[in-house]
């Protein structure tokens, strides 16, 4: 557990939290209040809503299509819906855009959030990397003359 929280903490990490359409608002709920306390800004995080194109019109799967098409407040995050058989557009989903649902899609977005967290860690990277350069500099100069 203690692995897991400081994966989740290190701001290096991106966050993806795989959801199926079975799902319940209780269930939902929880996913994203873990990742509001670890990503507040929901700047590394995506919640993907795994689904089969032959879901029923009606029951819990029903209610999480409903809160995927409405965004509405329990997926905050940002979310991509995806059908397990992979066969593309889901018809269950229609009036959704299809920027967020789709497996090539999905492949996009992720490329996208891997190099928006490339962008947000490089200045503290080349910041780490000049400090310790700076250290061992002083260093060898306290060495004194070859």
């Amino acid at each position: 557990l203690r692995v897991i929280k400081g994966y989740f903490e290190s701001t290096n990490h991106i966050l993806l939290a795989i959801i199926p359409t079975s799902a319940n608002k209780c269930d939902l709920d929880n996913i994203t209040s873990v990742i509001k306390r670890f990503d507040p800004k929901y700047e590394r995080s995506l919640e993907i809503i795994t689904f089969r194109e032959n879901i029923t019109p009606s029951g819990e799967e029903d209610e999480t299509i409903q809160l995927i098409k409405g965004n509405r407040a329990t997926l905050k995050t940002r979310w991509h819906g995806v059908d397990l058989e992979l066969s593309g557009t889901s018809s269950c989903l229609a009036g959704i855009s299809q920027e967020c649902t789709g497996i090539e899609k999905l492949r996009h977005r992720i490329s996208n959030l891997v190099l928006e967290q490339i962008n947000r860690t490089i200045p503290d990277v080349v910041k780490r990397a000049n400090g310790m350069l700076s250290d061992h500099q002083t260093k060898l100069d306290n060495l004194g003359k070859a």
